[in-house]
């Protein structure tokens, strides 16, 4: 589930992709200890209010992902591309830096390859 925190020392919004057991074992009345020990407040209307974006964090996706073996070749492909994607050597999984270099990524695979890929998980609030 998404919620939407307010940090307390800055009042930017941050959002957390959490299931509602790590929810509960997080939060206190409404309030959250974020990583690095800056606690943040529960936004609920902007949580409900789909006007923010969602925050920058890195992604993993199996579906553009590719063989453990051919990851140095699909790095090589993305460079050439002009988005440059990083292959887990291990799973072959892709490793995106935001949701905005996946969707720089899909755009250039788009244009360039002739695929027609498209981002089911993709929102409204996605640059």
């Amino acid at each position: 589930m998404r919620y939407v925190y307010r940090r307390t020392d800055t009042g930017e919004l941050v959002e957390l992709i959490m299931t509602v057991a790590e929810k509960e074992a997080r939060e206190r009345d409404g309030r959250i200890v974020l990583d690095g020990g800056v606690e943040a407040v529960r936004d609920y209307s902007a949580e409900h209010a789909g006007d923010i974006r969602y925050t920058e964090r890195p992604i993993e996706s199996d579906a553009l992902g590719c063989h453990p073996s051919q990851a140095e070749e699909f790095e090589a492909e993305a460079r050439k591309l002009g988005v440059p994607v990083r292959f887990d050597r291990r799973t072959g999984c892709a490793l995106f830096e935001s949701r905005r270099h996946r969707n720089q990524y899909l755009k250039a695979l788009n244009r360039d390859s002739g695929y027609a890929i498209h981002d089911r998980d993709g929102g409204y609030s996605d640059p």
